[in-house]
């Protein structure tokens, strides 16, 4: 059986988009395999890096994990700058019968097969009082703001690559909802303090981390539930509301467009939005 390494890299959202990227791969050699993940990035402690955890876990998967090093020696190499070619001459992969290796955050939209959604699903909340806000608070008209600070603030190498999007770009947004398009607002983010004393919308509330979950599993089933959206530039905003548009038909998802995604760096983005989102590029 052939094996499919992932190396994870990141926090939920990247890993996400890692295993999404692998599993589409996987369908179009249609041969048995076994993904496997490499979880030695991830345990490194010694690289100035934000640390993560295997985040996956929240989602019922059986993965094998290994943390072993070196396991990319001897395999085919798939990462950001080749793996459209590797998909578009598949035949090449199907007939070198060597393991394949994903190396790379795959941040493509059209990489993420709607076959993901048997993955990537929720069966119930695992906090009751989470599912009893949902059920009282949040219509099909709420709109679900997301505001990503975290280290896109407090590092500075963070902060001039991926830029933070605040209350400016939130109002931006806003403007291209009308009034009659969502009732409440709700807000989430990393930073739930640092919202309730610097963002002033109206009729807006801010949902705290006691709705958060092991890992932050609530928060993201949570905001999947809604139906409209503003996104900032990050991946678990945008897993909340493509698992929203593939599963509960969203209404209108507002993102940043790849001028904004990641601050001057816009061709890094130019392939994360799907086509049916709105997209605002400057805050001008």
């Amino acid at each position: 059986m052939r094996k499919i390494i992932v190396k994870l890299m990141g926090g939920l959202g990247n890993q996400m988009f890692q295993f999404a990227a692998a599993k589409n791969v996987a369908k179009l050699l249609n041969e048995d395999y076994e993904i496997i993940f490499d979880t030695s990035f991830l345990e490194d402690r010694t690289i100035d890096i934000v640390y993560r955890d295997y985040d996956l876990s929240i989602f019922n998967l059986s993965n094998q994990l290994d943390n072993s090093l070196n396991q990319k020696f001897n395999k085919i190499i798939i990462n950001d700058m080749n793996i459209i070619t590797a998909i578009n001459n598949i035949h090449l992969l199907k007939n070198d019968k060597r393991d394949l290796y994903f190396e790379g955050f795959f941040q493509i939209h059209y990489l993420v097969d709607k076959s993901m959604n048997q993955y990537y699903k929720f069966n119930e909340f695992s906090n009751k009082e989470t599912e009893k806000f949902f059920l009282e608070n949040v219509t099909d008209k709420s709109l679900m703001i997301n505001i990503r600070r975290a280290d896109y603030v407090s590092r500075p190498s963070a902060l001039s690559f991926h830029g933070f999007l605040g209350e400016e770009y939130v109002k931006k947004a806003l403007s291209k909802f009308k009034n009659d398009e969502y009732d409440k607002i709700f807000i989430f983010s990393d930073e739930p303090d640092w919202c309730e004393k610097n963002l002033h919308i109206d009729n807006s509330s801010v949902v705290g981390h006691e709705h958060a979950g092991n890992k932050f599993r609530d928060y993201l089933h949570l905001m999947s539930k809604f139906k409209n959206f503003i996104i900032p530039n990050s991946t678990f905003a945008w897993w909340a509301a493509w698992i929203s548009d593939n599963q509960n038909n969203s209404t209108k998802i507002i993102s940043p467009g790849k001028k904004l995604w990641f601050r001057n760096n816009p061709e890094i983005a130019q392939l994360i939005i799907p086509n049916n989102w709105d997209k605002l590029d400057s805050l001008e």
